[in-house]
């Protein structure tokens, strides 16, 4: 026998305020956030879960539904709690945002972020830091192309302290969003001697490297605050060049989001 939207959130000991309407749950003693995630509002690796027109009803009355789901995604953001969402689809017809027809009881665990004021979650696969330089590539890539035309995307947090790992040779845990972040802000010129990238790349980008100001070997973090986007030549400099503090130094002074850890 099918089970029921309610049945399957509250085995997953979540639940809410209007079980008729809403489309996001929590479990408290789990920490777990859970939305249900519109198959209308899905692009590829990004859903969007909460909308800013999604507040109001047809004759602008608030929806309780959505102050609901405003906090919990506070609860991801501010408190730590584990986002996971499960598809869903409007009933048929369709008469309001939160009328929710079909759902599919399956819960996966996300990344939430924020684009252009909206809500989204984003496959976890993407943006979980990873020890593997070409994996890190490739995901770092998908997320600047999926910011590409937004505005005002926040800063990632990145990692104070990147986990890693031990193989024949020492191996970091980079934070995809971080690398994305910085060559998606720079607007393809180098941070360092201002000149645009060399080159596109295949795909249209600037080609651009990122380049950790503290090494993460030296217990430099992986954070925005300490990467910068340089063309090959600076890169270089910065690595190899017997002016590379004095170099350094220039660069923070004309570059007011860096700090020096």
């Amino acid at each position: 026998m099918a089970i029921s939207r309610r049945n399957f959130i509250e085995n997953n000991g979540a639940t809410c305020n209007n079980w008729r309407s809403s489309w996001s749950f929590v479990n408290h003693n789990e920490k777990r956030v859970i939305f249900g995630a519109w198959e209308v509002e899905k692009d590829g690796s990004l859903s969007r879960i909460l909308a800013t027109d999604w507040q109001f009803d047809k004759i602008g009355r608030t929806k309780s539904a959505y102050n609901q789901a405003l906090e919990h995604i506070r609860l991801v953001k501010d408190e730590d709690y584990q986002l996971m969402t499960f598809p869903i689809k409007h009933a048929d017809p369709v008469p309001v945002q939160t009328s929710i027809g079909k759902f599919v009881p399956e819960l996966t665990s996300k990344t939430l972020k924020q684009i252009d004021g909206d809500w989204f979650a984003l496959d976890s696969s993407v943006s979980d830091p990873t020890n593997n330089f070409d994996e890190y590539i490739r995901r770092s890539n998908v997320v600047r192309h999926l910011n590409e035309g937004r505005k005002n995307t926040p800063k990632p947090k990145g990692s104070i302290k990147p986990d890693k790992t031990f193989t024949t040779t020492t191996s970091y845990y980079r934070d995809p969003e971080v690398r994305a972040w910085v060559l998606f802000e720079n607007d393809g010129a180098c941070e360092a001697c201002d000149n645009k990238a060399p080159f596109t790349t295949t795909d249209g980008s600037p080609f651009l490297e990122v380049h950790h100001l503290v090494r993460l070997a030296d217990g430099g973090p992986d954070v925005v605050d300490n990467a910068i986007a340089v063309c090959p030549n600076c890169h270089r400099r910065l690595h190899y060049s017997s002016d590379r503090n004095t170099y350094l130094d220039k660069i923070y002074a004309k570059n007011s989001r860096l700090k020096r850890h």
